[in-house]
């Protein structure tokens, strides 16, 4: 019998391991080879000189393979067109498309910078699950994190150094992971996107878990313990109240001898009192609801920018 149950544990022990290993979420994957020669720097206006260009080129291919998503970077010059920042931002999200996400006719994880000296207006395009490791939502906002991050490098109009500050901030929040209850809103469709089990779920509807208020739930428990705590005492104290005294007379006998007894009965109550803290704490900081897009290719994006 210790035999056959030391086998079942066993059994159930590497049955649990399992179903650890697939809990885990994957990393994300660069699917399609024959677009990873799309991944680099793009200058058409020759704003890099060659030993820069050089730099932040290979920083964006060591930044795409080691976070295994696409990674692209757009820089206009001062005399390019003064497109308006809508404009650019679709421009990005038509690029990245174009470049890593029509090819195959599927989107794809990657992120792509754009970078408008003209305007001075920085954006980042993502699709894929890079739409929640570079959240643009929530108190993890970290696109405008790494928009403003760039900016004391692009003032000093030190774009590979902007560039490589990008790459860096690419591989930092994708090892730290997706953030706490992370998920985006389309604005124009109403779908939810969130990342569960290593992979980007698009959904009418969000899964329960996500978007509550954990921080919340604590006082409200607090306030419900509370109550109950009252209401047991309130039950307790009635139970102990003393009953109405009798009549002496009820003490006195009917009978021939007249000898009279009378006791005095004492009922001793003893109340304690015991604190109940409503002390809660502070939940962690979480995601909450980012904003996403559809591209005119039919792809969704999320992202963000902001001028320098």
């Amino acid at each position: 019998m210790k035999k056959h149950l030391k086998r079942i544990l066993t059994a159930a022990s590497a049955m649990l391991m399992l179903l650890c290993v697939f809990a885990v979420p994957v990393s994300a994957d660069r699917i399609f080879e024959d677009v990873i020669a799309n991944i680099g720097l793009y200058d058409p206006d020759s704003v890099f000189g060659e030993s820069d260009y050089s730099e932040a080129n290979s920083a964006i291919l060591e930044t795409s393979s080691s976070i295994d998503m696409y990674v692209a970077v757009q820089v206009t010059g001062e005399d390019a067109p003064a497109y308006s920042d809508g404009e650019i931002e679709a421009m990005a999200d038509d690029m990245y498309d174009e470049l890593f996400n029509i090819p195959h006719g599927t989107e794809t994880d990657g992120v792509l910078l754009y970078l408008s000296l003209s305007t001075h207006y920085a954006y980042i395009s993502t699709c894929g699950t890079a739409q929640i490791y570079y959240y643009n939502g929530g108190s993890d906002d970290r696109i405008s994190s790494i928009v403003s991050g760039m900016g004391d490098y692009l003032r000093r109009e030190d774009y590979a150094g902007a560039v490589n500050y990008f790459c860096r901030q690419l591989v930092y929040y994708k090892e730290k992971g997706v953030p706490k209850d992370g998920y985006t809103v389309n604005d124009d469709n109403g779908e939810y996107a969130y990342y569960q089990n290593g992979e980007l779920v698009h959904s009418e509807t969000l899964p329960w878990w996500l978007g509550v208020r954990w921080s919340m739930m604590l006082p409200i428990a607090g306030i419900i313990g509370l109550i109950t705590a009252l209401i047991s005492v309130l039950c307790v104290k009635n139970s102990y109240k003393l009953k109405k005294s009798l009549s002496p007379m009820n003490y006195v006998s009917q009978q021939d001898t007249h000898f009279y007894v009378q006791e005095d009965l004492f009922l001793r109550k003893h109340v304690s009192k015991t604190h109940i803290s409503s002390d809660s704490g502070r939940g962690g900081g979480g995601g909450g609801g980012g904003h996403s897009h559809t591209s005119s290719g039919g792809f969704s994006h999320g992202g963000g920018g902001g001028h320098w």
